[in-house]
């Protein structure tokens, strides 16, 4: 067995990442016979792709890409370019009674949006044991449109909105591996600047934001193997700094998170293993005039079995969510005329529990996956009035919320993988439970009932390069206190044809047939019953899409990938 036209030994082959191959030859003849031959991705030559997107949708939807790759033996470089233009309309109506009394409510939004990004990417390997990544990215995003609002009899009014918002993110990863272990470093940048002008009658207002984050992290790996079982350890330190300055106060909000992780994948035999993480992380959130600390131990455990066709897998996991700096900020600031906020300093965070048992099954080209999961939040936040001063709104701790969820996914090929289909579906129950001291005041006012999601995904393909897909998305909620639903799914159907052995691809796609989307919302609060529809006109239309690909097409490469699908 040769790995890149040299000899191979039983080691080399045992610690050779399934990954990082991109072909196996078989080498009929020769001196000592047949012989294979693994070709492993990074010992590719020159090679260059590249491919064309572009996309004309009515009404009133634009874009272009571009993406181009050249790779040699010891790096790849990567660009990609895009540009959307589109135009959207949303209506909402609302009908409101209280005491009695009815009002009505309309607002029709027009909005135009452009957007353009670019992002280079550089893939270095200096050798087999090293490996880095660098990613440099930029965003624009303008926006511009307006708003006409009518209350009951009043004459209407009509808001201008103008603004853009600015990205730019850097990423770096780079990994030495030595045997069984490996060292990691990672970081990541992002700064972001929006603006915003709103113009109501004659009366002007502008606000600009900054935020900006910077997230890093060193992990170190090793596999150790005993009577115990065959061990993974992770340690890992983090740390993820924020800071965000916002024209609606004067304050300046900062977050710096250090973390440590200790985490063990072991296994027992072949079908036995668990998952063991600790999560140790100290939080300090910063505004000009307080400074809020915390400590936080947050454990996730799984133990799972996998066999030749089934695997259950049990975990518990915990996790916090903390309160942004607009939510901790008591700056007070005015949203309408008569009424005005302000945050709270002392409130605490969310910690949330959950437990899970899934199931997978493969029956022939068949995959099947169902699981069960329990979640419960402490602790939760939400908006209250204040007692003293109906006027003013905050935020608190308002009470918990307990979430079941029944899940069931199928994941199918029929006729050599002709028809594929994905199906998806969630059906769950959630109890919100508000605060005896809040009860009075808390904006929601608590309640049960049921809520449900799915997707599906259909596709066929024919022998002529012909493929045609429907997607359908469907979602819903019912609360004693709240009723939300889409009448009709969203669905889209598309057709692809390929040409001229792959390089050229035509798509047709019909969004949404039913016309427009619809969404449905009632609340029941206290005396107040109130009914809200909205409707985006622009969801429906046909969209035609032509793909070139150009150059030596090759694999990406794949093998030691140092930039993680969650990045």
């Amino acid at each position: 067995v040769l790995i890149d036209g040299a000899p191979a030994s039983p080691e080399e082959l045992a610690s050779l990442p399934a990954q990082s191959i991109w072909r196996i030859e078989l080498l009929r003849g020769g001196v000592d016979g047949d012989r294979i031959n693994i070709r492993r991705l990074r010992s590719l030559t020159r090679e260059f792709k590249g491919r064309i997107d572009l996309g004309l949708s009515q009404p009133a939807r634009y874009s272009a890409s571009a993406n181009l790759t050249l790779q040699t033996p010891t790096i790849v470089l990567t660009f990609v370019s895009s540009a959307l233009w589109s135009r959207q309309e949303i209506s909402s109506q609302l009908d409101r009674k209280s005491a009695g009394v009815a009002h009505g409510w309309h607002h029709q939004t027009t909005t135009k949006t452009k957007q353009a990004s670019s992002l280079l990417r550089f893939d270095f390997f200096p050798s087999k044991h090293w490996d880095n990544t660098l990613v440099a990215m930029y965003s624009h995003n303008g926006h511009d449109g307006f708003s006409e609002s009518t209350q009951d009899a009043l004459p209407s009014q009509r808001l201008d909105e103008t603004g853009y918002m600015q990205i730019l993110q850097g990423h770096l990863a780079s990994r030495y591996k030595w045997g069984e272990s490996f060292l990691r470093l990672r970081g990541h940048l992002a700064s972001e600047w929006d603006r915003q002008e709103l113009s109501l009658q004659a009366a002007t207002h502008e606000a600009e934001n900054t935020y900006r984050s910077l997230t890093g992290d060193l992990t170190y790996q090793t596999k150790l193997e005993g009577r115990a079982g065959r061990h993974k350890l992770n340690t890992s330190y983090v740390l993820t700094h924020r800071e965000t300055r916002s024209g609606y106060s004067p304050q300046r909000y900062k977050s710096l998170i250090h973390g440590l992780k200790l985490g063990d994948e072991v296994s027992w035999g072949e079908l036995w293993g668990g998952d063991f993480l600790l999560d140790m992380q100290y939080d300090e959130q910063r505004l000009s005039t307080l400074t809020r600390r915390a400590w936080y131990f947050l454990p996730y455990a799984s133990l799972y079995y996998s066999g030749a066709r089934d695997a259950v897998e049990l975990s518990y996991d915990l996790s916090v969510s903390r309160p942004t700096g607009e939510i901790v900020d008591p700056t007070r600031y005015y949203i309408s005329d008569t009424e005005y906020t302000e945050g709270n300093a002392s409130i605490a965070n969310e910690r949330t529990h959950t437990l899970a048992l899934r199931y997978q099954r493969q029956l022939k080209q068949t995959f099947l996956s169902t699981a069960f999961t329990y979640t419960r939040t402490l602790d939760a936040i939400g908006r209250i009035h204040t007692l003293a001063d109906p006027q003013l709104e905050t935020w608190a701790n308002v009470g918990r919320s307990t979430a079941y969820a029944l899940s069931l996914g199928v994941n199918s090929s029929f006729f050599e993988h002709k028809i594929n289909l994905n199906l998806g579906t969630a059906l769950g129950y959630v109890t919100k439970e508000i605060a005896p001291e809040h009860r009075l005041t808390a904006l929601s006012a608590g309640g049960s009932g049921l809520f449900y999601r799915g997707t599906l995904n259909l596709s066929y393909t024919t022998s002529r390069d012909w493929t045609y897909t429907i997607y359908a998305q469907w979602s819903g909620r019912e609360l004693t206190f709240s009723y939300q639903r889409d009448p009709l799914p969203y669905v889209y159907f598309e057709v692809n044809k390929s040409f001229l052995d792959d390089r050229l691809s035509l798509t047709l796609s019909l969004l949404n047939p039913w016309g427009t989307m619809r969404t449905d919302t009632r609340y029941f609060f206290r005396d107040v019953t109130q009914t809200r529809w909205v409707t985006n006109d622009h969801s429906s239309g046909v969209r035609l899409g032509l793909t070139y690909s150009f150059g030596k097409r090759f694999r990406t490469r794949q093998g030691n990938e140092t930039i993680e699908q969650a990045d």
